[in-house]
């Protein structure tokens, strides 16, 4: 029974055609973001019952004077780097849609697309406009320390804009890298069904749009990172002195490391499967011996590029830090 399930929704010519193809898409990215969201879910965090993240008290100054001025400041500055996390996660966002509509030609094809892009514009549109509350990460930055400065101002009201800006740059990157994986699950799909010899130059086409999406993708998750740092810093402010800064920094840097490892990873799941199939799909063939070979890139350098890309996440973070130690206070 369950191999005529699969053969008659998952075969080439079922009901869902290669749709496996496009759930594996979603399914590896979220499996390597996985381990973020177990680690910091639940209240408590269950990093923090397990052991792996230590409960920490930092200590502050009341909101006052000077201090209040380089917050309302920083409000700013944050709320213009989710702004342009926001667009540039819209527009690549919609670029993967447009990409893996027209990369993946079937009707069967546009049928599933069609169900799994109405499923994350409801997930995406709850979690950018529906209710909010404290994030549980903040915990893990300090025991009360968002509650007891930024929480503290105006009402809370920092506090709630900081709330509602996270829902905003999750809702975002989530969009934009759905739709990329898709995008890329629908180049490896269009691949797949070239079976000429003539067929080689659409395979090379297929890979330069492949390591487009890498690119878009590297883009996104790098304006990801900045913008988890820049709102790490958002206590930055009311924070004693420069010893319990040090070691607040210092914990944040900490944290952001672990995220940009699961970008990383997300980056891999987005690009791999498709590359390999793109590779095992090159190997059936062989140039035609009447037609020149297309020129390519050279790969040395194209190699860099994807490995900078993939790593890119993990690289912002220390230039980030860097630029700011460059910026005035």
């Amino acid at each position: 029974m369950t191999g005529k399930f699969r053969g008659g929704f998952f075969a080439p010519n079922g009901l869902l055609g290669d749709g496996r193809v496009f759930v594996l898409a979603i399914l590896f990215p979220v499996a390597c973001i996985l381990p973020w969201l177990l680690i910091t879910g639940d209240d408590p965090p269950r990093g923090q019952v397990s052991g792996l993240f230590a409960i920490v008290d930092v200590a502050t100054v009341k909101p006052a004077g000077a201090a209040l001025v380089r917050e309302a400041a920083h409000r700013v500055q944050l709320m213009s780097v989710t702004m342009l996390l926001v667009f540039v996660a819209f527009v690549v966002g919609a670029f993967g849609i447009l990409r893996a509509w027209t990369t993946a030609g079937k009707k069967m094809d546009h049928i599933v697309l069609s169900h799994v892009w109405f499923v994350l514009v409801v997930a995406v549109g709850w979690l950018a406009l529906g209710p909010t509350g404290d994030q549980r990460v903040y915990t893990l930055l300090g025991k009360g320390l968002f509650a007891s400065t930024l929480g503290a101002i105006d009402g809370g009201a920092p506090l709630r804009q900081l709330n509602r800006q996270l829902d905003w740059a999750n809702g975002a990157v989530v969009f934009a890298a759905t739709s990329l994986a898709l995008a890329a699950a629908s180049v490896a799909i269009a691949a797949q069904r070239l079976r000429e010899k003539d067929d080689l130059p659409k395979l090379d086409r297929l890979g330069r749009q492949l390591d487009l999406i890498l690119l878009l993708a590297a883009v996104v998750l790098a304006i990801g990172v900045i913008h988890v740092k820049e709102w790490q810093s958002a206590p930055l402010s009311f924070i004693s002195d420069k010893a319990n800064t040090d070691a607040y920094s210092a914990l944040t840097t900490a944290h952001l490391a672990l995220q940009s490892v699961c970008y990383v990873g997300v980056l891999v799941a987005i690009y791999l499967p498709a590359a390999l199939a793109l590779q095992h799909q090159r190997g059936t063939f062989e140039p035609v011996s009447d037609k020149p070979v297309p020129e390519r890139a050279n790969p040395v350098f194209q190699s860099l590029f994807r490995i900078v890309a993939m790593l890119s996440p993990v690289l912002v973070g220390p230039l980030a830090s860097i630029a700011a130690l460059k910026l005035p206070t």
